[in-house]
């Protein structure tokens, strides 16, 4: 993730083309406890406005993949659920996705390939 005085998001991507209205989120670094409740904090922000319907966390580039950024994701995801908002995470590392499944995150935060097909319901993962 970067630098706290900057953005952890870059927003306005699309993850595929003919996907309008998503929100693209990408995450990398290192996610530890204090920068949780920042990214939380700027996606929250940037749904407020009623935009987007989804959102894809790009993770390909968290490392490690630990406690911390399945917390991180975990707490995405409800939010974007209050906010009647779908949410994806998009190339996330095996381990990652071992940590997923080991919490039982799996439904929850479905994977989205980068050569899977758009869809407006999560992709199998």
């Amino acid at each position: 993730m970067s630098e706290p005085h900057e953005s952890p998001v870059h927003a306005g991507d699309s993850p595929a083309p003919g996907q309008p209205g998503t929100l693209v989120v990408v995450v990398d670094g290192r996610i530890d406890a204090a920068r949780v409740r920042t990214l939380v904090g700027w996606v929250r922000g940037l749904l407020d406005g009623g935009g987007p319907s989804r959102v894809v966390c790009d993770v390909a580039g968290v490392t490690p993949a630990d406690a911390d950024a399945v917390d991180a994701l975990a707490r995405l995801a409800l939010m974007a659920r209050r906010q009647g908002v779908r949410l994806w995470v998009r190339e996330p590392s095996a381990e990652l996705c071992e940590l997923f499944e080991l919490v039982g995150l799996t439904r929850i935060l479905p994977v989205w390939r980068s050569g899977d097909p758009p869809a407006e319901t999560p992709p199998a993962s």
